[in-house]
């Protein structure tokens, strides 16, 4: 016996882990202000690295041959995907080409009441 188990979809759970990934983050940043100062930080870059591996993904396209295509390595791309890179826009556009998809980067309002129109 393996000490492991099947969970959803086919993964492996391993009971040796005791605690919940994201009950382990909420209390983090509940608690912890320096670690929720920079998860703040970061989250536009988690943000656009999910979006950039999900179209990837759909694409079917492997790491390394988008790094190609951009111009990049493969370290590269992984790095943007997990959201740990700070691209500059040119990589962002180069990606968003490649991908079939456009680049559009605009301040918000942050201040206006949800619902009201933007111009």
């Amino acid at each position: 016996m393996t000490g492991r188990n099947e969970g959803e979809a086919g993964t492996t759970i391993n009971p040796e882990v005791e605690e919940d990934g994201q009950q382990h983050l909420r209390e983090l940043l509940e608690s912890n202000a320096e670690f929720r100062r920079i998860w703040e930080e970061r989250r536009a870059g988690r943000e656009v690295g999910l979006l950039i591996l999900k179209r990837r993904l759909e694409l079917g396209i492997s790491q390394k041959e988008l790094a190609e295509r951009v111009g990049t390595s493969q370290n590269r791309i992984y790095i943007i995907e997990s959201g740990d890179a700070n691209p500059t826009l040119e990589t962002l556009q180069r990606l968003a080409t490649v991908l079939g998809m456009s680049l559009e980067i605009r301040p918000v309002d942050l201040t206006s009441p949800v619902g009201s129109s933007r111009a």
